[in-house]
């Protein structure tokens, strides 16, 4: 099935046509909340955040399908038609809403699953919920960018078999950013709240997020000249949630699914075609 011009077609993009966006909605029904994840990308804390979400009989069951999409999958033409940049992750609610950025993703599934404020802090306490936004976004906008630059200067210098001047200088001022900003803030966070984790004495997904940037900087070396942040590494990596997540290491009860995107669309499609040829829609 070609999935995207399917697609297109009951969006009334495709030869001019007028279909209804109930169409698409009646396409999605039966599909549950689906999660296409690649391993160690920025996927990987969404399913952190999914296996950490509260599990009590109090909270919502959060009933997130996860899929692992293979090097194929990511250049197909059904991912690029969710996501042109062709990377995970890439979440796909019932009605057809997708979602393709962390930080969206991570807000959609606290609001969703975590109401009663278990795993991140209610806006009601205004402080402690502007430290959580604060650190939030520093994760996403200054660790993530701070990280690549130093991860792709270090690949073209090995592509090139030598450092140019320009990429020896952008590693520089990473490495040197990490030392003198990024890694006493980071130490000086642990400390203010006595705990073993960035908010205080349980995870948040503060600690989620951080995950990626932080094992990626211990793999350069950035993290030698502090002790504590390697241990809070070290106790982040321990976690089942994280060894899941990248390192593909799953409970019994919990494996991902092995279906791609397209296989779990097109069956869908199949649903909707045949429920249309008997008239039931």
């Amino acid at each position: 099935v070609d999935m995207a011009g399917l697609l297109s077609y009951f969006m009334g993009q495709k030869d001019g046509g007028s279909k209804t966006h109930s169409s698409l909605e009646y396409f999605y029904e039966g599909i549950s909340t689906s999660l296409f994840h690649v391993a160690r990308s920025w996927s990987a804390p969404v399913v952190m955040l999914i296996r950490e979400l509260p599990t009590g009989s109090s909270a919502e069951k959060c009933d997130v399908e996860i899929y692992e999409l293979t090097e194929a999958d990511i250049e197909s033409d059904t991912v690029s038609f969710y996501n042109p940049h062709r990377k995970a992750p890439i979440l796909i609610l019932p009605d057809g809403k997708t979602l393709t950025e962390v930080g969206a993703i991570f807000n959609y599934l606290l609001l969703k699953y975590d109401k009663k404020y278990s795993l991140h802090p209610d806006p009601e306490d205004m402080d402690a919920y502007l430290v959580y936004q604060e650190l939030f976004h520093y994760a996403l906008s200054t660790l993530s960018p701070l990280i690549s630059t130093n991860i792709v200067a270090r690949a073209i210098e090995a592509a090139e078999a030598g450092p140019r001047a320009g990429h020896k200088e952008a590693v520089e001022r990473a490495i040197d950013e990490w030392q003198q900003i990024v890694g006493p803030k980071l130490e000086l966070f642990l400390s203010k709240y006595n705990g073993n984790w960035m908010l205080g004495e349980k995870i948040s997904p503060i600690d989620i997020l951080l995950a990626l940037p932080l094992v990626q900087a211990m793999e350069f070396g950035l993290l030698s000249d502090f002790p504590t942040l390697q241990e809070y590494v070290k106790l982040i990596t321990r976690l089942p949630s994280y060894r899941e997540a990248f390192e593909g290491v799953k409970a019994e009860t919990r494996e991902f699914k092995t279906a791609g995107l397209e296989e779990v669309l097109t069956e869908a499609a199949v649903k909707w075609m045949v429920e249309q040829k008997q008239g039931t829609r």
